[in-house]
């Protein structure tokens, strides 16, 4: 028959069976959520009233669908080109719409987000540009300090993010609209 420190023992060793995966995981460490960043910068003069619609759209492993082609990069690295069209994803519960202002703040929906823990590519895509004279985009992926896993977040071209299950590494694609500067405006000077 247990006595009852024995009983109590095997209820300890099983609680602490049953939280490894919790704080261990994949990260070896505290449970740590990646996240898909949107970020918009605006350079020049836009006009007066100017927002920016941008798409996102994820599409989890074993569905179909189409995504930006181009390299592929990891760690701390970033990718950038120029663009004037992208694929959009069918969101598939995550992602939406976000519109932003001229100042590249978010007056509708949110810039970010969680991917899904199932592995999955994400595509921003900016729908309505404003008017500007060029749209970039660029890609990066942060990893958190000490964190290892076993496959890792990249960008793919420079509108895409692939994320693995179960996801731990962040990722950023910003946007730049840039427009012409304002006109310069010189003052007659009379003298008399």
């Amino acid at each position: 028959m247990p006595t009852g420190r024995r009983v109590w023992g095997v209820v300890a060793a099983g609680l602490l069976a049953a939280a490894l995966p919790l704080v261990g995981g994949a990260t070896g460490g505290a449970q740590v959520e990646a996240t898909m960043t949107v970020v918009k910068v605006v350079t020049g003069d836009p006009p007066a009233g100017t927002t920016f619609t941008v798409t996102v759209g994820c599409i989890g492993e074993g569905s179909v669908g189409t995504g930006s082609s181009g390299s592929s990069t990891s760690g701390s690295t970033t990718a950038t080109s120029s663009t004037t069209a992208g694929t959009v994803h069918a969101a598939t519960g995550v992602g939406g719409t976000i519109v932003f202002n001229a100042q590249g703040q978010v007056i509708s929906g949110t810039n970010s987000f969680s991917p899904p823990s199932a592995a999955s590519s994400c595509t921003v895509t900016e729908m309505l540009n404003g008017g500007a004279q060029t749209v970039t985009y660029a890609c990066s992926v942060q990893q958190p300090a000490g964190v290892s896993q076993s496959e890792a977040t990249t960008c793919q071209g420079n509108q895409t993010v692939d994320f693995p299950e179960d996801p731990v590494d962040s990722a950023t694609i910003t946007i730049t609209n840039a427009f012409p500067p304002a006109p310069l405006v010189v003052e007659p000077a009379f003298t008399g």
